[in-house]
């Protein structure tokens, strides 16, 4: 079974560091009562979190903040933060959930309820 997957991009000096970002399952019940308050089934961040540092084509260096894009074999994607210069303050890449179960993104690995 093939674990890792990698795709060339050229390294011309103006590739754009980035974390691609992926939350889980944020509430611990499927189905909340109306008396119910939902803080009381707040699944902890560090659980639900993975992240993934790459580098990526330059013409993500454009994207302003919201702008949604697709990566082929991915996603789609929201940009939580734009690229700021350097490595310091790499491009933030939101996965957008789209209802399945099984992820494409390999960062669901990395989520304890996966």
């Amino acid at each position: 079974k093939l674990k890792k997957k990698f795709n060339w991009v050229l390294d011309d000096g103006h590739l754009v560091p980035t974390h691609f970002k992926e939350y889980g399952d944020l509430i611990t019940k499927p189905k909340l009562e109306k008396d119910e308050n939902f803080e009381d089934f707040l699944t902890p961040v560090e659980e639900t979190f993975a992240a993934m540092p790459a580098l990526c084509e330059p013409g993500l260096r454009s994207l302003k903040h919201g702008d949604v894009i697709q990566l082929v074999r991915r996603g789609f994607f929201r940009v939580d933060k734009v690229y700021g210069g350097s490595e310091a303050s790499p491009l933030e890449l939101v996965l957008i959930p789209d209802g399945k179960k099984g992820a494409m993104s390999t960062l669901s690995t990395a989520l304890a309820h996966k």
